[in-house]
């Protein structure tokens, strides 16, 4: 096992064996979380603390993403 990007000054164990198997997990699992703030929205309404919760969390994982892929930071 390899050593799993984290932002946290701790290394974790990671599944992935390297950057492509890394990216192919995140692009896999993108829709699902892009999922997740519409579902929320629905059933807990826009202004939820919930909602705004899953809203943020995704688009913070969204934007550490696209700058580690624009550093190669993996």
């Amino acid at each position: 096992m390899s050593v799993c990007p984290t932002n946290f000054d701790e290394k974790v164990e990671c599944p992935f064996v390297d950057r492509k198997e890394f990216i192919e997990a995140y692009e896999k699992a993108l829709p699902l979380y892009r999922r997740a703030p519409e579902i929320a929205e629905k059933k807990l309404g826009q202004s939820h603390p919930t909602t705004i919760e899953i809203k943020s969390n995704y688009s913070r994982l969204v934007s550490e993403m696209n700058e580690k892929m624009k550093r190669n930071d993996f």
